[in-house]
């Protein structure tokens, strides 16, 4: 008798035996499987063993399934590969899939060492992709941080292509920064003035935005040349340029800490604390926060007094940015991370659609697929973007 003919309990579908045997050839144990498909443990147990060597061989074989049971499959089974994880998880999510770029920083150490080294590595490894995007964009915005700024590096370091330089790249800053502090070397403002000199040899920085000194507040400091990037006072009769990307190079803040290590004296002058905001939001993207689905109202107004003052690109901005791109062609949203800590922030960067391309390193991309793998097939609430008052 065919082992695929075997009489099966009429209780068990047909389907979850199949998968069940994709996961154990997978490593998975059975215990594991058991749970992720709802079986009693025991049941799953005597399935198996009743199974033939050969049918452990074969796996599971399409042709032997209806379509209804196929599409059943495709909702148990996890993917084993991350660019096939986002691409359900996205599809569940009514999202475009993003490009996936992974890369190897040899190791997944987490000391300041280990980190510097993870960090130039990924800089060195990822260039060369980032370069040939920013060969096809034409108003390209800035992020800020430490990842960013190892890209930058690594940009720095490539051989100059004969394709840079001719066609007057904009880059454009779109977060800004408080005037007390001034521009940190990772800042956006500095990294876009980097990428100025790398890109286009423009060390006067005509295509970039060298003089601005941003205020915390709407109307301080530097508003004349914030009204040209973000709108606002001065630029009537103009579109700002945060509306003009056709690629936005950005790294996410992690779940734990949205908008990075200097956020602790912003949000002390806002009177709200680091937990208040991690109660509210599942990180960040450019310093756009993501909201967490379902916030009380109390949340809502204390993410909408951080907008009040906060100086730079929305969500919003981001998802037409993303837009843009499967319009017109252009590169889109880059998001660069590393590390796993990133990868509940990547999900959540998955859920609303905010990117074109994810570039990680394999640590990220590991617990990126570990995450996703568990969310595709069970229910979800699907995000909206935060929309101030």
């Amino acid at each position: 008798m065919d082992p695929d003919d075997m009489a099966r309990p009429s209780n068990v579908p047909e389907e979850k035996v199949f998968v069940a045997l994709e996961l154990l050839s997978r490593g998975w144990t059975l215990s594991r499987a058991a749970e992720r498909l709802g079986v009693n443990l025991s049941t799953l147990s005597r399935l198996v063993s009743e199974r033939s060597p050969r049918f452990l061989e074969v796996r599971f074989r399409r042709d032997k399934l209806s379509p209804e049971q196929w599409s059943a499959v495709k909702r148990l089974l996890p993917p084993d590969d991350i660019q096939q994880a986002v691409a359900c998880f996205t599809e569940e999510c009514g999202r475009h899939t993003p490009k996936v770029h992974v890369f190897d920083t040899g190791n997944h150490g987490v000391s300041k060492r280990d980190w510097t080294v993870r960090l130039e590595q990924f800089g060195r490894e990822a260039a060369p992709l980032v370069r040939g995007l920013l060969n096809r964009s034409r108003i390209c915005g800035v992020s800020w941080g430490e990842t960013l700024g190892n890209l930058v590096t690594g940009l720095a370091r490539l051989e100059r292509s004969p394709v840079q330089g001719k066609r007057g790249h904009k880059f454009v800053p779109v977060v800004g920064h408080v005037v007390e502090w001034g521009p940190t070397k990772a800042s956006s403002f500095t990294l876009a003035q980097r990428l100025d000199e790398i890109v286009n040899g423009d060390y006067q920085h005509k295509r970039s935005f060298p003089g601005a000194r941003v205020a915390d507040t709407p109307g301080g400091e530097g508003s004349v040349e914030l009204a040209e990037i973000f709108g606002g006072l001065g630029s009537v009769g103009k579109r700002p340029w945060i509306d003009r990307l056709d690629m936005l190079l950005t790294s996410v803040g992690p779940k734990d800490r949205p908008l990075g290590h200097q956020s602790g004296t912003f949000l002390k002058s806002l009177g709200v604390t680091p937990g208040e905001l991690r109660a509210a939001v599942d990180g960040d993207i450019a310093g756009a926060l993501l909201a967490k689905p379902g916030i009380s109202e109390a949340d809502r107004a204390l993410i909408q007094r951080i907008l009040i003052r906060w100086i730079g690109i929305r969500e919003t901005q981001v998802s037409e940015c993303v837009a843009r791109a499967h319009k017109l062609g252009s590169p889109g949203v880059l998001v660069v991370a590393i590390g796993a800590s990133k990868a509940r922030s990547i999900e959540q960067v998955l859920s609303r659609g905010l990117s074109n391309h994810i570039v990680c390193d394999k640590d990220l991309s590991d617990t990126l697929l570990r995450i996703l793998s568990q969310k595709i097939g069970s229910p979800a609430s699907i995000p909206v973007p935060f929309r101030p008052a």
